[in-house]
């Protein structure tokens, strides 16, 4: 249950990452990962 939530809260801040560069670097790419 632990690492199941914390793989979750993992791809969470991967996603917002990834937004943060779509945002940053306009990066078409980066966007359809997350969402």
């Amino acid at each position: 249950m632990a690492n199941s939530a914390s793989r979750l809260e993992l791809n969470i801040l991967d996603c917002i990452i990834l937004f943060q560069r779509f945002l940053y670097y306009t990066d078409p790419a980066a966007l359809p990962k997350c969402f």
